[in-house]
């Protein structure tokens, strides 16, 4: 998946930036079942694989909204979600992250789920 990104130029020139990796967080009830966060895992070895770092600032609070778990000092995030069905999850936490003065936010996702 990632390799073809990585080839792309306009790809390369962006990772010039100062950007970050930030997994989408579950629902609460979805990591009690599963145990695990399949973004954050994508996350993770995406980091290892760009040399980019990744940081767990997002979680669900009431009514599973998004929230900062600490003070950001990134102007530049990678959103990494595992599936888009309708790009409301990737929406919410953009809004969050950009209320928090985060400057841009792109969104990398593993598959798209068809309606």
């Amino acid at each position: 998946m990632y390799e073809s990104l990585i080839q792309n130029e306009q790809f390369e020139k962006e990772l010039s930036k100062e950007w970050i990796l930030v997994p989408v967080p579950l629902f609460r009830q979805s990591f009690r079942k599963r145990g695990y966060n399949q973004s954050q895992l994508l996350a993770k070895e995406l980091s290892k694989k760009l040399g980019i770092r990744e940081a767990d600032i997002l979680e669900r609070g009431a009514n599973d909204k998004f929230v900062i778990k600490k003070d950001i000092y990134y102007k530049n995030i990678f959103l990494v979600d595992d599936v888009w069905v309708s790009g409301s999850t990737l929406l919410e936490a953009t809004k969050v992250l950009k209320r928090n003065r985060v400057k841009r936010v792109v969104g990398i996702v593993l598959t798209r789920k068809e309606h």
